[in-house]
């Protein structure tokens, strides 16, 4: 594939994506406004958390924006004299679950793909917690969303584990790739990808997914107790 044909592949790509955030926040805005007039149904309100759940992943928007083509004016311009620049960000296919990783220069940009994985008709699942914590670490902050769920540890230092996941589909996670030493490593059938801080007191990171889950977390602890946490979340899966 040349470069012009790669090139139109991907603003495709931007612009569909593009218009369907923009239907899906029409969509939110028009059933939030249907709401104020009547009761709603039970059918309505499922129809509101499954639309608000493709839209509203902030991490999802704030990266796709950085890439959004304003006007065909622009696309034909980019085409015509700097196509070369979008195409300098490697894509890796992750082993499993269809997950992408975008390389950039200063982050790596994880995505699974629009509905990947159809939560429709499923429970979230909110009770998916590590069985492994290292010894004087208290849970002292929760966060249970919809479809997510937030969690921070913190020990008589200061020092914090941050463990969090959602659902795999639409979500896109932005991490940064600087001053950190990156490894897949592959346990019991599921693949980590590993972020180690390179330097003192900065975060080290790992991500992970299943069917339909996404996984992150993230520490100053040593990357051996992180995957430790890690593989005590599988095991209670």
């Amino acid at each position: 594939m040349d470069y012009k044909e790669a090139l139109n592949s991907d603003v495709f790509e931007t612009i569909m994506k593009r218009a369907l955030i923009e239907r899906y926040i029409d969509e939110v805005n028009d059933l939030t406004a249907a709401s104020e007039d009547e009761p709603l149904s039970e059918s309505l309100a499922k129809k509101i958390r499954r639309t608000i759940r493709k839209v509203g992943r902030k991490e999802h928007l704030t990266c796709f924006g950085k890439f959004a083509l304003e006007s065909t004016t622009i696309i034909l311009m980019v085409l015509g004299v700097s196509f070369g620049v979008l195409l300098t960000q490697p894509k890796v296919y992750a082993a499993v679950f269809d997950v992408v990783r975008t390389i950039f220069e200063d982050h790596d940009s994880y995505s699974s793909g629009i509905d990947s994985s159809n939560m429709d008709g499923k429970t979230f699942d909110n009770n998916i917690v590590p069985s492994y914590i290292p010894q004087g670490y208290k849970l002292r902050q929760a966060f249970y969303g919809d479809y997510n769920v937030d969690l921070i540890y913190e020990n008589i230092d200061n020092m914090d584990i941050r463990y969090g996941y959602g659902t795999k589909d639409g979500t896109e996670i932005s991490i940064n790739n600087e001053r950190i030493d990156f490894s897949e490593i592959t346990i019991n059938g599921i693949t980590f990808y590993v972020y180690e801080a390179m330097i003192d007191n900065d975060y080290s990171n790992v991500i992970w997914y299943n069917s339909n889950y996404v996984f992150m977390l993230k520490s100053q602890i040593s990357v051996e107790e992180i995957i430790k946490i890690a593989e005590s979340v599988s095991e209670v899966q």
